[in-house]
């Protein structure tokens, strides 16, 4: 799927998709970006005039393509794509802070900053940071070898005030960020799973084995009793600070945020539907009392800071 765009960036974008085709796409579409990235930086305007900072150009199951601006002072916390990006900076220019993980937890970063023209790639399984700690807007074509599924849900993004110790929230529109890393200290967030087990009655579930599993014969760690649900569902994994849930061929399938899916990695509050049965998943380890967890499994698209703001749901 391609999206209407202008003449110039249409005939970057097919260019690519026909370089993803090709016997060893990710050397194909890095030599081609890089000419490209150096192309639009010398024309030195915006290859692309839009409001929006995520602008989405091709979407299919082997390749995604956006062109994404970043104001100055905008941050994407840690995240990993789990699969090759290549990024071609054109106009001015991005910092990226690379996490090395061990054991679940995210070590001291190392910085990296970039200026156009530049490319930069990332292996699947980097976790990195990205920022804009300059004065103007960065300007870059994102390439990614897979479909990276950026589902209509609000992340965190954060902003600089003045440095890099002064940090302020900022709700914004961003897909496939994972910010279930670690506390402060280092220790591991225990992620969990809201469920709604009836009418009024919510079940909160913590996820704090590598594997856990949802179906309807009794040996499944989490066991629902439908006939909607197959005998073995589904399979929670949590890898490290990364949590993916997999569909066991199951009849009825598994959605997260009324997307079916095969394998998806999740992200804090995103909704999961299995067998029609309801579930929130929650990065962090906060408690929610009953009311509060009703809310979260009732009233679509509740941010989960909003949880406890009101007495009762909705």
């Amino acid at each position: 799927m391609s999206l209407p765009t202008n003449h110039v960036l249409k005939a970057a974008v097919k260019d690519i998709a026909d370089a993803a085709k090709r016997p060893n796409p990710l050397r194909q579409i890095e030599t081609l970006l890089h000419m490209l990235t150096n192309r639009f930086h010398a024309s030195g305007g915006l290859v692309h005039e839009e409001e929006d900072d995520e602008i989405l150009l091709h979407s299919e199951p082997g390749l995604t393509i956006y062109h994404i601006t970043l104001s100055p002072g905008l941050q994407y916390p840690p995240h990993n794509h789990h699969m090759d990006a290549l990024i071609g900076i054109y106009q001015g220019g991005e910092t990226n802070f690379i996490y090395p993980v061990e054991a679940g937890k995210l070590g001291a970063p190392e910085r990296r900053d970039f200026a156009a023209p530049a490319l930069v790639h990332l292996p699947p399984h980097s976790v990195h940071s990205v920022a804009n700690t300059g004065s103007a807007r960065s300007n870059a074509l994102h390439v990614y070898l897979g479909d990276l599924r950026w589902r209509s849900a609000h992340r965190h993004l954060e902003v600089f005030a003045s440095s890099m110790h002064r940090i302020h929230p900022k709700r914004f529109t961003v897909e496939a960020l994972i910010n279930n890393l670690c506390r402060p200290n280092g220790t591991r967030v225990m992620p969990k799973l809201l469920m709604l087990m009836s009418a009024n009655a919510t079940k909160q579930i913590a996820l704090g084995q590598p594997e856990t599993s949802v179906g309807r014969a009794s040996g499944n760690d989490i066991v629902i009793k439908h006939a909607r649900v197959s005998r073995f569902h589904a399979v929670l994994i949590v890898d490290g600070p990364f949590v993916t849930i997999k569909d066991l061929a199951s009849s009825n399938g598994v959605y997260v945020n009324d997307i079916k899916v095969d394998t998806q990695h999740l992200v804090d509050g995103d909704n999961i539907s299995i067998g029609g049965y309801r579930m929130r998943f929650l990065a962090g380890d906060q408690d929610f009392t009953a009311i509060e967890a009703l809310r979260l499994l009732t009233i679509p698209g509740l941010p989960i800071a909003l949880a406890s703001h009101s007495a009762s749901p909705a």
